[in-house]
């Protein structure tokens, strides 16, 4: 009955046997494309539902809000795109001193970019990163799910990731924890996804990776999931090298930066504990003062409640720097006195 020999095609003669097979194929063929076509329209609604879960209590907020750090990365971005420098020297002048800011220069590149359009400001600003984060995440949670192919845990960590503290307090600031956010949910995305193929989707995980460096130092850290991914797939000896391969993008980028700061005259470094103009007492003075144990109530909470002079109380001089030993008498006690009065002068 359905031998070869009985070539069965709605085109060709047909014999009263194949007559009465046609339409069994052509019932079983448009009963598998309309359940196909509705398990995609379902997923699509699925993924759509959970985009709009994500990006609607970051537009429930107020914004968007500004900090110090929003107003450095802003003129470095206006520098960008008016004297076509990357400076912190004011826009106006146009004196082009170079730095290396605080972060690498992703975020400002992204204020620049916004700064140029027709319609700009910081709700657009805001408005941008909240949309990309939620892409990046939806991403991720569908990559995810590839791999673990459990609705159940995609629906839970779909509402996780909504309402998640860590993410959603920074939706309205201008600053780089949204973006860092999306690129570090783009690196685990590609995880997902190789873990579901396993294989090492080395082109584009060392994409992600690139873009989430782009954003934050911090973020390098990335690179020990990476390697524990290439590790897990592969022979150790691939895992290495597959892992120092997708790196590329991201040591080639930092060597630009390097290269750039060597020949515009910045120290080999970023960070402003490499600036050669700052006393090497004062540095140690900031280190020893904001990471001790005893930081918060000795040193950051005295500064900022004005309480100066809890500051010689609580911190332990000798284990700072020498050059501030001896100085624990005459020198705080006289900038105490001329700090405190900074109020009323103002």
């Amino acid at each position: 009955f359905f031998s070869s020999r009985r070539r069965h095609t709605r085109y060709g003669t047909v014999t009263g046997v194949q007559t009465c097979a046609l339409p069994i194929y052509q019932m079983t063929g448009t009963a598998s494309q309309q359940a196909s076509s509705s398990r995609w329209k379902g997923n699509i609604l699925f993924w759509a539902l959970t985009f709009f879960l994500i990006l609607a209590p970051r537009l429930f907020f107020d914004g968007p809000y500004l900090t110090p750090d929003s107003h450095f990365f802003q003129k470095i971005a206006s520098n960008l795109v008016n004297n076509h420098c990357y400076s912190l020297s004011n826009p106006a002048v146009g004196e082009c001193e170079p730095t290396w800011g605080s972060q690498p220069p992703g975020y400002p590149l992204f204020l620049a970019f916004v700064e140029s359009l027709p319609t700009n400001g910081f709700e657009l600003v805001v408005l941008i990163q909240v949309f990309l984060y939620s892409v990046a995440a939806t991403y991720a949670l569908w990559c995810a799910f590839c791999w673990h192919k459990n609705k159940l845990i995609a629906i839970i960590t779909a509402f996780l990731m909504a309402i998640s503290p860590t993410t959603i307090a920074w939706s309205q600031f201008v600053l780089t924890e949204t973006l860092a956010a999306a690129g570090c949910l783009l690196v685990f995305a590609e995880i997902f996804r190789s873990l579901a193929r396993q294989q090492v989707r080395t082109r584009q995980l060392g994409l992600a990776f690139l873009i989430a460096v782009a954003f934050r130092w911090d973020l390098i850290w990335l690179f020990v999931p990476i390697l524990v991914l290439a590790v897990s797939l592969n022979r150790w000896q691939d895992g290495i090298r597959n892992a120092v391969i997708l790196s590329v993008p991201v040591a080639a980028f930092i060597g630009l930066l390097i290269f750039r700061a060597v020949v515009v005259g910045l120290p080999p470094t970023p960070g402003i504990l490499s600036d050669p103009s700052l006393p090497t007492g004062i540095v140690a003075y900031w280190k020893k003062g904001a990471i001790t144990q005893e930081a918060t109530s000795g040193f950051l909470w005295p500064i900022w409640s004005g309480r100066y002079g809890k500051i010689e109380k609580n911190l332990n001089f000798d284990a700072f720097h020498p050059e501030f030993k001896d100085r624990k008498s005459t020198r705080l006690n006289s900038s105490h006195s001329s700090v405190s009065r900074m109020p009323s002068s103002a």
